[in-house]
Order: C-alpha cells, then structure tokens, then sequence
C-alpha cells in the first residue's frame, strides 16, 4: 500500500490543485489510521508497549526519498541536523530498518509483512497522529463491480490485518 503524508504546505495545495484542474475526485478508504514507529525485532525498542513521541528524535530515521524533509522534520520536531536516511524504494527502506540502525514511521504491517520482514510496529504514545488511506479517480468515471470489489477488500484486508 502507498501512504502518502499531507500536511498544511505546498505539496497539499498542488495536491487538492490538481485534484480541480483535472476534475478529479478524492475519495477516503479508512480515516484516522494510527501511525506507529516501525523497528526491526532486534532493535531495543521493540520490547516495548509504546514509545513517547518525543524519544523518537533520538534515534536515527529512514524515509522515503519523496517524503518533504520539513514535514518529516516538523512531525517529529526534529532538527536538521538529525541522522535521517532518505531511501527510493520498499525494499532499502525494511534494508535499514532491519539493520537495527534505523526507525522510521508508518502504519501498521500485515502479520505477513512482519513475518518476512521481522520488523514490528509500536504504538506512539502522546500523539495523534494518524493518516487517511485514499484514491482518487476522474469523477465522472464510474466504478464497475470489479474495483468496487477491490476497494472493500483492500478496506477489509487492512482491517483486519492491519488495524
């Protein structure tokens, strides 16, 4: 699944600008999804129940190459010059985290996910945080039955495995 962070900046005004321009339609699959700090099952942190936000900063953090600096950087309220690991894909990013070297957020994996990649996700204590799971689509296309489908499995599945 591709999650994508949306803060008040830029990057959300071109998002919701194309969105106009384009006669596109913006539409929620699950709200409010919990972020959770991810660590590899050897890293100190995953014996915990939680981990406060403001502890987060003082481990280094893998992210993707396309995630703005400023919003990871203001999310976290960490400085610049924090040991940050930017990655271009899937795979470099579980790389580091299963290095043990690195944290990073994100939501919650599937049992599958935890399995093959022996990380695990921990709750953040004293935060909010959460993120929307969408897609978008032309707003005069018309769904069939197989996609509608898929959108109440991708629902389910993350559900279920995920929530």
């Amino acid at each position: 699944y591709d999650v994508y962070y949306y803060s008040e900046s830029l990057q959300t005004v071109c998002f919701f600008y194309c969105i106009g321009k384009y006669d596109l339609e913006n539409i929620i699959i699950l709200e409010n999804v919990p972020v959770r700090v991810i660590v590899y099952e050897g890293n100190p942190l995953s014996k915990r129940k939680s981990i406060h936000l403001s502890e987060i900063r003082n481990y280094p953090l893998v992210c993707y190459r396309n995630t703005k600096k400023e919003e990871f950087l203001d999310v976290l309220n960490v400085s610049e010059k924090h040991d940050i690991l930017y990655v271009s894909d899937r795979g470099s990013f579980f790389d580091a985290i299963r290095s043990g070297k690195y944290i990073s957020l994100t939501m919650e994996i599937s049992h599958q996910q935890k399995r093959y990649s022996g990380c695990k996700c921990i709750p953040i204590e004293g935060s909010k945080l959460s993120l929307d799971i969408r897609y978008i689509k032309q707003k005069q296309y018309i769904l069939n039955e197989r996609e509608k489908h898929f959108l109440r499995f991708l629902k389910e599945s993350i559900k279920r495995e995920m929530l």
